[in-house]
């Protein structure tokens, strides 16, 4: 696979950041690096993904996105090949960022620098975006929420203690005066084609669950959560209730909880339970 971007430079970091390149891209394309550290889940690279895909797209930039997890970035994006170090995959350049100092050796600074949920870029990027001839936007791209503290937030300034760079807080929201929530141009015209065909939608179900659709009558319920006590109560309610329920459970963190919930010693991704 071939990158938009030349090849890392093999120079010390140190000798590197000396010059640092303050061009955009030869079509003049905006240049955008995205830098992600999983935590837990897949919240974190997939908001991630799907940012970099839709700027790619719809905005033509030129994306790069530095990720410490390969494996769980697999998870979602199954053409990744966790062997490499640096690819492409949907046009955009994927770096596995396997050390706080990775980025040094690719002092190649672009003109939007984005920072996801609080993540810490390398010390020498940072020195990196310093010296660039003009300095790069920085956005430390937060975590959705609904509540009513965000707005107030959303899109203010910290100012770097030491080198002449503005980090701007950037705050998702549902409400007037936040970021708002990642959309698609063609989300809406491809859901009402997926929900308007049952044979689109037995398809996905069957790749996804290895079972058929489920009744046009039952409720489909999506659960996503940490470790909570309430969760056992509440799979309570969905067991008696009157109409028949379809859940569907991403592995993760509550996974435990839903094994014990079936009487089964693990569900992992692929299991299926029923009560």
């Amino acid at each position: 696979m071939s990158s938009a971007r030349p090849p890392a430079s093999s120079a010390p970091a140190s000798q590197a950041a000396q010059s640092v390149p303050t061009q955009t891209p030869p079509d003049g394309a905006i240049a955008c690096d995205l830098f992600c550290a999983v935590i837990d889940n897949f919240g974190d690279i997939g908001v991630c993904w799907r940012l970099a895909r839709q700027l790619t797209s719809e905005h033509g930039w030129q994306v790069r996105v530095f990720v410490d997890d390969l494996h769980a970035f697999k998870k979602l994006c199954p053409a990744l090949e966790v062997e490499r170090s640096r690819q492409a995959v949907s046009g955009i350049v994927i770096e596995h960022w396997h050390e706080p100092a990775h980025a040094g050796d690719i002092l190649e600074v672009a003109d939007v620098v984005i920072e996801a949920f609080g993540c810490e870029l390398p010390h020498v990027y940072v020195a990196g975006m310093a010296r660039r001839e003009r300095a790069p936007v920085w956005l430390n791209l937060e975590y959705l929420s609904a509540e009513d503290w965000v707005a107030d937030f959303h899109l203010r300034q910290s100012p770097h203690p030491r080198y002449p760079l503005t980090k701007t807080f950037f705050f998702p929201g549902l409400g007037t005066g936040t970021g708002g929530v990642l959309k698609e141009r063609h989300l809406d015209a491809a859901r009402a084609a997926f929900e308007a065909s049952p044979p689109a939608r037995e398809a996905w179900w069957r790749q996804a669950t290895g079972l058929a659709a489920p009744h046009p009558g039952a409720t489909v319920i999506s659960l996503f959560a940490y470790e909570n006590p309430a969760v056992e109560s509440l799979l309570e309610q969905w067991r008696d209730s009157p109409a028949p329920i379809e859940l569907l459970v991403p592995e993760g963190r509550i996974s435990g909880a839903i094994a014990r919930f079936f009487g089964l010693p693990a569900f992992a991704a692929g299991s299926h339970a029923e009560r």
